[in-house]
């Protein structure tokens, strides 16, 4: 059972940048004053990229489809067999309807148990952009009241990224991609400090 967690990603990166809009006072362009360096004045952007490999899956069999009423798993099904073929697809071919080789696993002889390991289909990767504009508003500076204007987005590039395998041998989706993450979403927020 020696094996990766099933929340074991192998690769995680997280990156986060800001940057200052140049313009405005004591900026680079448009700092004599005048209404468009005042518009464009105070703005910053600001990324947060994930990226993770897939969590693993592992592969089984509903149900005592080999007849061993004894070998029942943890998850009310039977560990499949493997047949010595490479479980993870070049990435060319990988497709929702078969996003792993499913000639990799197989169900049990009668009366056997399935003898691959758990964790060991390679589930998919998500990549994500959360990016936000800012502004910094002074309302009062003798009473010290600011304001910040926000527009947020989560999944900017609206990235489609598969969050689920079907591993079950002897179901109708096995093989099959059975759930996406969320698409872009935009907030646009005001918050008032004094």
């Amino acid at each position: 059972e020696w094996a990766l967690s099933g929340f074991n990603p192998t690769h995680s990166l997280r990156a986060f940048a800001r940057y200052q809009l140049p313009f405005g006072d004591r900026k680079r362009f448009l700092n004599h004053g005048g209404a468009l360096g005042n518009i464009l004045s105070r703005w910053s952007v600001s990324d947060m990229t994930s990226f993770s490999s897939g969590l693993p899956y592992t592969a089984f069999v509903a149900g005592n489809a080999s007849n061993n009423v004894n070998g029942l798993a943890p998850f009310g099904g039977l560990r499949a067999d493997a047949t010595g073929l490479p479980v993870t697809l070049p990435s060319s071919q990988q497709a929702t309807l078969n996003y792993f080789n499913t000639a990799a696993v197989a169900v049990p002889a009668a009366g056997e148990f399935g003898n691959a390991g758990r964790n060991t289909i390679p589930g998919p990767s998500s990549l994500n952009f959360n990016m936000s504009l800012d502004r910094l508003i002074t309302i009062s500076r003798e009473k010290n009241i600011t304001g910040n204007f926000r527009v947020a987005a989560s999944n900017t590039f609206n990235i489609v990224n598969f969050s689920g395998l079907s591993t079950t041998i002897n179901s109708n989706t096995f093989g099959r991609v059975n759930a996406v993450g969320s698409m872009r979403t935009m907030t646009l927020s005001f918050r008032l400090r004094f």
